[in-house]
């Protein structure tokens, strides 16, 4: 987006078609009654004069990204259950230094 951000900031939704080699998709950039659903790429051809999403491909990468999501929050929690284990053995070494 090229240019003053008049336009972006007084439209309710903005809506990019793009490009990927064969492949297109509609991607929302903003939407202020549908947020949670920007970002998020819907691939799409023409058949017979009209549009034909691709459901399955966007359920795909919808899981994917809540596998991914569920994936990181358990990497945080490993790490934080790593670390009290450090915490445990470093407060029980310091009482042994003070005995």
């Amino acid at each position: 987006y090229v240019g003053s951000t008049f336009l972006k900031h007084t439209t309710t939704a903005m809506l990019e078609l793009r490009f990927e080699g064969s492949q297109r998709y509609a991607e929302f950039s903003k939407n202020r009654r549908g947020g949670s659903m920007t970002h998020k790429q819907l691939f799409f051809n023409l058949k017979n004069n009209e549009v034909v999403y691709d459901e399955d491909a966007f359920n795909m990468i919808d899981k994917a990204e809540d596998m991914a999501e569920t994936e990181s929050e358990r990497m945080k929690e490993l790490d934080n259950k790593f670390a009290q284990v450090f915490n445990i053995a470093a407060q029980i070494e310091d009482q042994e230094d003070d005995e």
